[in-house]
């Protein structure tokens, strides 16, 4: 088929038209061109506008400024001093225009800054300009199955996650699985040779359950895992307003992210350092500090009065107290101050000189904590009436009476004493007690003692290498040495409860790395066991009385 090709006939157009259309596209693109200019300087001069940014207190402030660095662009600024409690803190007019002027301002919430934060709602400041840090942060709940089970008379094996003695409704309570007659020597290899006696036993996967829930504690930035989430709310906020300074901005968190990092690693290590965790708090201002780091509030004390004070200290013998900074209950600080609590102030705010930084302030609390732990001994034994401590680096143990101290007693005091190094300590009764020393892991001492007048007086000392006391403290049972030592160890070894010797091998040489007897444990107040390694570690079981 022929297609047929047809052609524009230009014969009749007006080519006096075609200036006048080059005119009018060329107004067009001016006309565009300009708009675009228009637009991008007014963009240009609103994003180099310097803005205001606020906040609340001074940590979320420092944390901010690590966040915008050097940038002339954005004045930033905290309304409340450090030395003002903020939850008595009323803003005068200043701050109020300070807060309702802001182009961004940074609140804690949670009911820590009400006083800021209901200003700003019935000024009707841009509430999207106006952001509460507390929805990101998270609490961490920590629960103590060993503490459980003490504070409830059940005795816990480490080894095994469980609490002896426990009852079926506190099992239950806290997800356990219970047992109600589990054999005493379920833990031995030659279980049925034990003596026919079972304990009810709560057996939990771990020692400890953590989980984490929805911040109802203010002092949530004390957490340096939620510093971190509040820095990067407010970097992203702030990127917000400057975009074009988006780069630097990023390059200043994942750098301050990085020095959070390190300071929680110096705390990690310096936490280590504290073996008993254990710390009763004035106020719940340290909660997440604690917790963060593996410590146990044993007792809150916020809101009480004195008779309720004086009830815990009886109760915990305890020598160490967390309080707020602003704090100011002298009745009860001079109180505790006069039995010989040490109270530790926790920074929360802020303070002078180097701790006007948020790092420097929560090593500051570290710090504070450990150095007081390290003042009142490494080791407490707590008694009924009494508290005995160890301190391993002046090699000395120390009595306390309602946290007073009654008497020290060093290794060089001991009669005898051959021992280099203090190991355990054994409340026998309310005024007696057990003191163990050693040389070597396979040579060591055991001296008995009693305060009476808060005097101590010396009862008499027994020499082995293991000992350990029936759950009625009125018997120990150890590993004896009777005769002198020859150059590879001792040449008579007796298993002994008290003074009486049970098993006894004597006239031969045995290598003193090689112990005969071990593994001694109390089955109940009468009933010991124990291994017999010259018979191939049999278990041996035998009525102590």
């Amino acid at each position: 088929m022929e297609v047929k090709k047809e052609q524009v006939d230009l014969s009749n157009f007006d080519k006096r038209a075609v200036p006048a259309l080059l005119v009018f596209i060329v107004f067009v693109v001016i006309g565009l061109s300009y708009f675009f200019y228009l637009k991008r300087s007014r963009e240009e001069k609103y994003n180099n506008e310097k803005i205001t940014v606020t906040t609340s207190i001074f940590p979320i402030y420092d944390i901010a400024r690590n966040i915008i660095g050097e940038n002339e662009e954005i004045d930033l600024s905290y309304v409340v001093p450090v030395s003002v409690n903020l939850q008595l803190y009323e803003p005068p007019d200043t701050d109020k225009d300070k807060i309702r002027d802001s182009d961004l301002s940074f609140f804690v919430g949670a009911g820590y800054d009400d006083s800021l934060g209901s200003f700003a709602v019935d000024s009707k400041v841009d509430l999207s300009s106006f952001i509460e840090l507390k929805e990101g942060a998270h609490e961490k709940v920590i629960t103590d199955y060993k503490k459980i089970c003490s504070d409830n008379s059940g005795t816990w094996l480490s080894d095994y996650n469980e609490c002896v003695n426990s009852s079926e409704e506190l099992c239950a309570s806290h997800s356990g699985k219970y047992d109600s007659c589990a054999s005493a020597c379920r833990h031995e290899a030659n279980e049925e040779q034990c003596i026919a006696v079972c304990v009810a036993v709560c057996t939990f996967d771990s020692s400890t359950n953590e989980t984490t829930k929805k911040t109802s504690n203010p002092y949530y930035w004390l957490s340096i895992e939620n510093a971190k989430t509040i820095a990067q709310v407010v970097y992203k906020e702030i990127a917000k307003k400057k975009p074009q300074y988006s780069y630097e901005f990023a390059q200043n968190y994942e750098s301050y992210i990085q020095s959070l990092d390190e300071a929680r690693s110096y705390i990690d290590e310096q936490s280590k350092l504290i073996d008993d965790k254990r710390v009763l708090v004035l106020t719940d201002s340290s909660d997440y500090f604690l917790m963060d780091y593996g410590f146990q509030v044993v007792n809150r004390l916020e809101n009480k009065d004195l008779a309720e004070v004086k009830k815990s200290a009886d109760k915990y013998n305890s020598r160490l107290y967390l309080k707020d900074e602003f704090y100011s209950n002298e009745e009860i600080t001079g109180f505790l101050e006069d039995q010989g609590a040490q109270i530790v102030a926790v920074k929360t705010v802020g303070g002078e000189g180097q701790e006007l930084n948020y790092i420097d302030l929560v090593r500051t609390n570290i710090d504070r904590i450990y150095s007081t732990y390290e003042s009142l001994g490494d080791y407490r034994f707590v008694g009924k009436d009494y508290v005995g401590e160890f301190n391993l680096k002046n090699t000395k143990a120390s009595i306390f009476k309602k946290n007073s101290l009654i008497a020290d007693l060093s290794l060089s005091e001991l009669p005898e004493s051959l021992g280099t190094v203090m190991t355990n300590f054994y409340w026998i009764d309310k005024d007696k007690f057990a003191l163990e020393t050693h040389v070597n892991p396979s040579y060591g001492e055991l001296y008995f003692y009693e305060v009476e007048n808060e005097n101590l007086i010396y009862l008499k000392r027994y020499l082995g290498s293991q000992f350990t006391l029936s759950p009625s403290g009125e018997k120990v049972a150890y590993i004896g040495y009777i005769a002198h030592f020859s150059d590879f160890g001792p040449q008579e070894i007796s298993f002994m409860v008290n003074d009486r010797v049970l098993y006894k091998r004597k006239g031969e040489q045995f290598p003193s790395e090689i112990e005969l007897y071990s593994n001694i444990s109390w089955s109940d107040v009468s009933t010991v066991q124990f291994r017999d390694w010259s018979n191939d570690g049999d278990l041996k079981v035998v009525v102590a009385e």
